[in-house]
């Protein structure tokens, strides 16, 4: 044997075996060797191949944290300030008496332009003048000692997140965080507590201050109405209404007026004239007295509900007697078809007297005997002679009979 065989058995170690260490210990297995660098060292540690391990966490991150909560801490506390004034409860109080105080010069306009029924607006005004002129001072009060206890709140938690070191400890930033949660919900409760103090008595003022807004309105259109009031004549009510004319599908929109005598529709719209393609090129403002009823000629007022939420319709269907033009009619009203029907029914049968400010007018003319025979022709007059008739028409010889 050589000397490199000599010296294997001289050591006692077989050959295969002094092999395997000398590949282990060169970095050979078989004839695959191992990548030398980065790889090869991750390799040699147990790590995958190629792959290289996470960034660690670069420094000031923890800092970084901390300013940005500091940062949303500050932006709430100044939000917060704004709110636990309570200024917007107070701002509300102000405005609100504003309307009340407004209420009887507008009640006394709306009798100086003519209208004579609701008779307790005047005192309705007065009352709620009064209430509100009592709530209002104890809701400012009680407003005014919560809102300077919740500043004071907010300047105490302010001082505390002023007086933070440079690097705060997290904990320290937890506590200020949840103690201005607190804060933050005893000011959302502060105003709803508040606002319950006074919310029916705002309802109150908003359903008056709509009352007298549709009383202006209501003497408003009369007044550019192409038709006169009589003398003796007042006006009850108006509403925005559609008379159902065409297939009892479509008609004119305009305004039902309905006065202690009569019942009368004025069609008030623009008409598409022209169009091309569809689309309107020519309108034309329409103002025409379409029907003019003695209030005794509605022989049935019936209210009807069509549809639900947004095509819900109000509905107003008339059966109507001489000497009307027509035998029926069909409104779809902007408004409480029910209460009109209500209404209606307190016109023809005088309680709507009750409900009037002072004694009704004397007639221009004094009451004449109703007549049986036509004074031209001499023939019967068989019409039926009802509330709110000024006049008969012969029905023979055409003749006009005042009444």
């Amino acid at each position: 044997m050589g000397t490199r065989t000599r010296l294997l058995v001289h050591c006692g170690v077989p050959t295969g075996e002094k092999e395997r260490k000398v590949s282990e210990e060169t970095g050979i297995k078989g004839s695959q060797k191992v990548p030398s660098g980065i790889g090869g060292r991750l390799s040699q540690s147990g790590g995958p191949s190629g792959q290289v391990p996470p960034a660690p966490t670069p420094p000031g991150g923890s800092e970084a944290s901390a300013a940005e909560r500091i940062a949303s801490l500050q932006r709430r506390l100044a939000e917060l300030r704004n709110r636990a004034g309570l200024s917007d409860v107070r701002g509300a109080l102000v405005r609100l008496e504003g309307i009340v105080a407004g209420f009887p010069a507008a009640v006394a306009e709306i009798r100086r332009l003519g209208y004579a029924y609701r008779a307790g607006l005047e005192q309705e005004a007065e009352a709620l003048q009064k209430q509100w002129q009592d709530l209002g001072q104890k809701v400012e009060a009680e407003a005014a000692t919560q809102g300077q206890l919740l500043l004071q709140g907010v300047d105490a938690l302010q001082r505390r997140l002023t007086a933070l070191p440079v690097r705060p400890d997290p904990q320290q930033l937890d506590v200020l965080e949840r103690e201005l949660a607190l804060l933050e919900g005893r000011v959302s409760s502060a105003y709803e507590g508040l606002k319950r103090l006074y919310a029916a008595a705002e309802e109150k003022v908003h359903q008056m201050e709509r009352l007298v807004q549709s009383l202006r309105w209501m003497l408003d259109q009369v007044a550019a109405a192409t038709f006169r009031l009589r003398p003796d004549e007042n006006l009850v009510e108006a509403l925005e209404a559609q008379y159902l004319t065409e297939g009892q599908q479509d008609g004119p929109q305009g305004i039902l007026y309905l006065t202690d005598q009569r019942l009368l529709f004025e069609q008030k719209e623009e008409v598409t004239k022209k169009k091309l393609l569809f689309i309107p090129t020519e309108k034309e403002r329409v103002q025409r007295l379409l029907l003019d009823l003695p209030i005794g000629s509605v022989q049935r007022a019936e209210a009807n509900e069509r549809g639900a939420l947004l095509w819900k319709k109000e509905l107003l269907e008339l059966a109507l007697s001489a000497p009307a033009p027509v035998s029926r009619a069909r409104f779809v009203l902007k408004g409480d078809s029910e209460a009109c029907q209500a209404l209606i029914g307190r016109i023809q049968s005088g309680d709507i007297a009750e409900d009037r400010v002072g004694p009704a007018p004397e007639r221009a003319e004094p009451p004449r005997q109703l007549p049986t025979r036509c004074p031209t022709c001499s023939a019967a007059l068989t019409t039926e002679i009802v509330r709110g008739m000024r006049s008969i028409t012969c029905e023979y010889c055409g003749t006009v009979i005042p009444l």
